[in-house]
């Protein structure tokens, strides 16, 4: 009330009631969360700004909108609240009431002035969010506002794909009859059926079929949703597509087949189907991998045991003459390693011995061109490296010729990056100067060298020792190897930092890491801060589970009782201090929707 103005009993009581309620709250984010409008009208009285923004860069709009309360929204609006605000990872209000599945909110904010194609957090839009839940109603009021079905995310993927993803049927057939394509391509041109054959919902994957989705489309790196189906353990969904027509050894551009896909994930109860069906047992990819490799790889005892019943060859070599014996010991996986030496029929020879040797290259094997990385690789990148057969030869420090003039003006670079080791020949004279010497750094504990013979080849050796070395040789350090780190959280779509710089939302793989000491962050709207202190070796794959816990939310407070029988008397605070309440953490809301799994595109046998 100001002074000298005159006003009603009633207003009076109104005053005093707006007033005392404002003290119940230690902020207006705890009084819209508590739905009290009352209490939202005393924080803006005394000057509150309604667009305040919380710890995540929300407003109290965005709490209104996910809550579904559409009094307090309306009445924010209406005090000029912006209706396009955005949290800190791009949601505006219309994102979180989609997410939540209040259509009668959603109709709302679009009524106000809210966008059916409003892009959010990595360009998703409404419609992505409706379709992923299946909220089949506001999928229907969105499209009917004019929503675009073909809205692609930052990544490339229409609401088709992850309606397919989450298995709703409904919403896959209804997207469908208003022209979405059943054979659209997204994120590394993902169809709609491999999300379905991924994640096993066979209904969906039918639908799509019937709708003309090819069952052979494959993926950039060449998968097919057979592959996929194989991979992830979805026996029902391999032999949906057996019945169609598929072939029992299906390959890809990447040349691997659904037993392959099966042996490198232990999925035995596939890799027994599979071989019922004609499997070939034996079958290899481009670099000479049999699913027997691919199975001993990983350690997959069961695995292992059942494609010996069936015939796999034990003493088969992939390109660089490593068996299934080696690839074991190699990956540390002893009980596999000493069991298929214990499987050597008698009379055969056992496994090559000089094969342990290769356990110590430093060199990481790398897979054939055009496989599908673990990586949590952008899209559109290239192929990942690949070896020539010098750098294979270099590798194991062997012998082998690179043509250089005999007037000692060209140089010889080897360069070793994180998973390739370079032979380039090229005019110059940083390391052979005009009299034929060279400069030489320092040595390291892993050196391969290169040696000019004038009017002959250079020759790269095994390590020498710097004393040995004739003058005109390059010494050049070779770099440890990568390391590779996956992080799986038991909540969907949080935001991973490795030592400080955002790498993707989970679940991911991180691939191409440097050995050492490294910082892993996870954080999520509504959940408590994850963090890890982790230590990765040259060449080691770990995988870190991450556990997110919720942010606990007070109960709201109670309102004290009125006097009964009594006219309204204006607030005034009792002698005692005032509770104290702890500052308001917004509740969890349902996780940002992302597919069930987000497994590796290539079998993990020929990652290494």
């Amino acid at each position: 009330m100001n002074p000298g103005k005159s006003s009603s009993p009633d207003q009076d009581a109104l005053t005093s009631e707006v007033e005392a309620a404002s003290l119940l709250y230690a902020d207006i984010f705890e009084a819209v969360q508590s739905n009290d409008i009352a209490a939202v009208k005393g924080f803006l009285s005394i000057g509150t700004d309604v667009n305040q923004h919380g710890d995540a860069g929300e407003i109290p709009l965005h709490w209104a909108a996910s809550n579904g309360y559409k009094e307090i929204t309306e009445f924010l609006l209406s005090r000029g609240a912006d209706i396009r605000a955005r949290t800190q990872e791009g949601n505006g209000p219309i994102h979180l009431a989609v997410l939540e599945g209040h259509r009668d909110m959603v109709e709302l904010l679009l009524s106000k002035g809210a966008r059916p194609d409003e892009k959010g957090e990595n360009d998703w839009t409404p419609l992505h969010f409706a379709a992923t839940c299946g909220y089949q109603d506001i999928v229907d009021l969105l499209l009917s506002r004019g929503a675009n079905f073909q809205a692609r995310t930052m990544q490339g993927s229409q609401p088709i794909h992850w309606a397919a993803s989450e298995g709703h049927k409904e919403t896959v057939d209804f997207l469908l009859s208003k022209g979405a394509r059943a054979d659209e391509k997204g994120e590394n041109d993902w169809t709609p059926l491999h999300f379905a054959a991924s994640n096993g919902h066979n209904e969906v994957a039918d639908l799509l079929l019937s709708q003309g989705a090819d069952p052979r489309s494959q993926t950039s790196y060449g998968s097919m949703p057979v592959h996929w189906a194989a991979s992830e353990g979805h026996l029902p969904m391999v032999e949906l597509f057996l019945d169609k027509g598929v072939g029992v050894d299906e390959r890809g551009s990447d040349d691997w087949t659904p037993l392959h896909r099966a042996a490198g994930r232990g999925r035995v109860e596939i890799a027994e189907f599979l071989l019922s069906r004609g499997a070939e047992v034996n079958g290899t990819t481009k670099s000479a991998w049999t699913p027997l490799h691919s199975a001993a790889s990983e350690g997959h005892k069961e695995m292992v045991k059942l494609l010996l019943d069936h015939g796999a060859d034990l003493n088969a070599g992939i390109n660089d003459g490593r068996t299934a014996v080696a690839l074991a010991r190699k990956k540390g996986h002893k009980e596999v390693a000493d069991f298929l030496e214990r499987s050597v029929p008698p009379g055969q020879p056992a496994p090559d011995p000089t094969e342990a040797a290769l356990e110590q290259e430093t060199l990481a094997e790398v897979e054939e061109p055009g496989q599908e990385s673990v990586l949590a690789q952008p899209a559109g990148t290239s192929a990942p490296w690949q070896y020539t057969p010098a750098e294979k030869t270099a590798a194991k420090g062997e012998a082998f010729p690179v043509p250089v003039s005999s007037g000692g003006k060209n140089k010889v670079l080897f360069a070793l990056t994180v998973v390739m080791l370079a032979v380039l020949v090229a005019a110059g004279n940083s390391f052979f100067k005009g009299s034929g010497k060279s400069e030489t750094s320092p040595p390291q504990p892993l050196q391969v060298t290169a040696t000019e013979v004038p009017g002959e080849k250079a020759v790269a050796n095994k390590q020498e020792a710097p004393s040995k070395l004739p003058d005109n040789t390059a010494v050049i350090p070779a770099a440890p190897a990568p390391g590779l780190i996956r992080v799986v959280s038991n909540v969907s779509l949080a935001r991973a930092y490795l030592d400080g710089k955002y790498v993707g939302k989970t679940d991911l793989t991180c691939a191409g890491i440097k050995p050492g000491a490294h910082s892993l962050k996870v954080t999520k709207e509504g959940f408590e801060t994850w963090q890890k202190k982790i230590s990765l070796k040259p060449g080691q794959e770990i995988e870190v589970a991450v556990n997110l816990t919720k942010v606990p939310v007070p109960p709201p407070p109670r309102a004290a009782p009125a006097p009964e029988a009594q006219p309204y008397k204006r607030y005034s605070p009792p002698p005692s201090p005032p509770r104290s309440y702890p500052r308001y953490q917004p509740p969890p809301r349902r996780p940002s929707p992302a597919p069930r799994k987000a497994a590796p595109e290539l079998p993990m046998g020929e990652l290494h």
